[in-house]
């Protein structure tokens, strides 16, 4: 969304990303968490930028997500992994940051925890560097 482009298009945008709320079993809850998204869009649009690669109406789906996923990686300074497992979305999204040439952080769990073998596998391999303090960061 550019700035300067009609309400209507941030709002049919906002809710293509919403739409995916009907196990909601309320729809007063529905509605409210729908507003609250419209409003704090208009706070990101007034303040800061949207960025998407799906024209507005496009619906969510899985590999939409890996999309946004590599837009934060290569906008971000660096991304910092938690506990991933072997086949993590977060790990798909450090890799993007490595391609893009940003430093990848890992915090591995225990070495006993499957969520956290992709972690471990990552500083094995030197795909990411190890966390152990914030300073680090």
């Amino acid at each position: 969304m550019g700035i300067g482009e009609p309400q209507k298009d941030l709002e049919t945008e906002l809710w293509a990303v919403y739409s995916r709320l009907e196990s909601l079993k309320d729809e007063k809850d529905k509605a409210t968490l729908e507003l609250k998204a419209l409003e704090l869009i208009a706070k990101i649009r007034a303040t800061g930028a949207l960025v998407s690669e799906v024209a507005p109406g496009g619906a969510p789906t899985r590999s939409r997500f890996l999309q946004r996923n590599r837009l934060i990686a290569t906008m971000t300074v660096g991304t910092i992994v938690v506990e991933a497992g072997l086949r993590s979305g977060s790990l798909h999204t450090a890799g993007q940051a490595a391609d893009h040439g940003r430093p990848v952080g890992v915090v591995p769990g225990p070495v006993t925890s499957r969520v956290s073998a992709g972690c471990h596998q990552w500083i094995r391999d030197g795909k990411g560097v190890l966390v152990t303090d914030v300073a680090e960061v």
